[in-house]
């Protein structure tokens, strides 16, 4: 891990604020294009919006429906870059992403041909990066392929394919194939004040907030890819700005893959809210979600209301024909999404997903607003283009079609002797590890693979891995987005974290501050 002193040892052409989707990808971006590029995070890499997605990278069914109801170009296009973008993060990294079936249950047969006619404009408009044929089924054949509906009184349905991918995992390889191609990255470094020369930003005063310890990075630009809080450093930079974004926030529960057995998914279209509803295959667990409330106050975490998870439970519930109990849920947990407002949109579900690079060329800041995961290289792309610009230089993009540092086939992994000699489901575990996934399978059966808990496939040696390899800083690094347990077993997390202290680096208590 590099250390703050450094880090703020060297000048660099361009300071990424914000490690999620987008910033790691910027912080990809540029370094491959020769720039000198630092990245800072607050928190864990991919530690808030992007670590709390779906885990679905797609094209947006919903976007195209209204694209063609409201005649929307804007929505078209979208839809557009988002399924050539869905197509180059499946590519990047295969052994994090992968094609997933959906099917959408539906009550009548007009219905049936509505959703059928509009799925299979989705997947022309996919073309050559299409991942699967779209399908009009009966109600036995529903039935058949999604056993939960049986009894839920359905005439067919509509199947068709999306990706779907570990978002937690994508995220910190992105930071971890910047930081390969020379970006200097850290996490849990916050930055408390931007360094100016006349008007211009010349870099910003980072603190450490587990240490507290500080210092000074000098960049020539600053891109602001903090997501929801992008408003926050815009005002750093211009006080008394207006904001632009309208940030929501939507929740997630996880149950018993007995409450939607089979490899499909499940997308509900139409929910209360007017959002669609989601249940998918998660960490060998069912992932149903998601809601969609406009917050105020992004100092408060985001959390699951008992209300949210209510309504999620109903919802999808009353799609299966069954009534889910809230002690049926593993876990819960929120994020929050960084829309950018639009004049007369009063919900935040009818906002465009879209992005835009806002660029203050008197400051030297970028900021990237918007926007959503599938199109994180694009977002990407355009913010460096934009950097590129104001430096006079023309450095062409690399990244399309371009791999994250591990990426590995998983069917050659799985093949793979050291992998195939570990029990099937540490095994199968691996796979999201990637080109590390043999050296790392070798270890473990040199110790015997050791498991941390009975009811779960994560070993002593993983945890070092992550540790050393991963940049683990807490407890809550290793717990909810490295192994993913806090996501899907609230009272497996509970008992694991008081002994995971000795696996970790040495470290003082969080400072205190903002």
């Amino acid at each position: 891990m590099n250390t703050l002193a450094a880090l703020a040892a060297s000048s660099y052409d361009v300071l990424v604020v914000g490690g999620g989707a987008t910033g790691a990808g910027v912080a990809w971006d540029a370094a491959r294009r020769g720039l000198r590029v630092a990245l800072v995070e607050r928190g864990d890499f991919g530690g808030g919006t992007s670590s709390t997605s779906t885990k679905l990278a797609h094209g947006g069914v919903r976007y195209l429906e209204k694209a063609v109801r409201s005649l929307d170009l804007g929505q078209l296009r979208l839809v557009i870059s988002a399924l050539r973008e869905r197509a180059g993060l499946l590519r990047a990294a295969p052994h994090l992403a992968h094609a997933e079936e959906l099917a959408i249950p539906l009550r009548s047969r007009w219905q049936s041909l509505y959703y059928g006619i509009g799925l299979a404009l989705y997947e022309r408009l996919a073309g050559a990066r299409s991942l699967g044929r779209t399908r009009r089924v009966d109600a036995a054949a529903l039935s058949r392929l999604a056993p939960a509906l049986a009894t839920a009184g359905y005439a067919g349905g509509v199947l068709f394919f999306d990706g779907a991918f570990d978002d937690a995992r994508f995220a910190l390889e992105l930071a971890l194939s910047a930081e390969s191609a020379g970006a200097r990255v850290r996490s849990y470094t916050a930055v408390e004040e931007l360094l100016r020369e006349g008007r211009r930003v010349v870099g910003a005063r980072v603190r450490d907030v587990l240490s507290g310890e500080r210092a000074e990075l000098r960049a020539t630009q600053l891109v602001n890819c903090t997501g929801p809080w992008a408003d926050a450093l815009r005002e750093m930079a211009r006080p008394g700005i207006a904001p632009r974004l309208r940030p929501s926030q939507g929740i997630h529960v996880v149950l018993e893959r007995s409450w939607w057995p089979g490899e499909l998914g499940l997308l509900i279209p139409k929910t209360p809210d007017g959002r669609v509803l989601f249940a998918l295959p998660f960490e060998g667990h069912l992932l149903v979600g998601t809601t969609d409330t406009e917050v105020r106050d992004l100092r408060v975490p985001p959390h699951a209301s008992e209300a949210d998870i209510a309504f999620v439970l109903e919802t999808f519930g009353t799609a299966i024909g069954r009534t889910v109990p809230r002690d049926a849920v593993r876990a819960a947990w929120a994020g929050y999404r960084p829309l950018v407002a639009a004049k007369g949109s009063r919900r935040t579900e009818a906002l465009i997903r879209d992005h835009e690079v806002e660029v203050w060329s008197e400051e030297g800041l970028l900021s990237v607003l918007g926007g959503k995961w599938t199109t994180y290289r694009a977002m990407a792309e355009d913010a460096v283009d934009r950097l590129c610009e104001l430096r006079g230089e023309r450095r062409p993009c690399s990244t399309s079609g371009a791999t994250l540092l591990r990426a590995a086939e998983p069917a050659a992994l799985r093949a793979d002797p050291a992998l195939r000699a570990l029990p099937a489901d540490i095994a199968a575990h691996l796979v999201r590890y990637g080109s590390a996934a043999p050296a790392l399978a070798r270890a473990i059966a040199a110790e015997g693979s050791a498991r941390i808990d009975p009811q779960h496939p994560f070993t002593r040696s993983e945890l070092r891995f992550c540790v050393a390899e991963e940049h683990v800083r807490t407890v809550d690094d290793l717990l909810d987005r490295r192994l993913r347990i806090g996501w899907v077993d609230e009272r497996a997390r509970a008992r694991l974290a008081p002994s995971l202290a000795p696996f970790l680096p040495s470290a003082p208590a969080p400072a205190p501050g903002p």
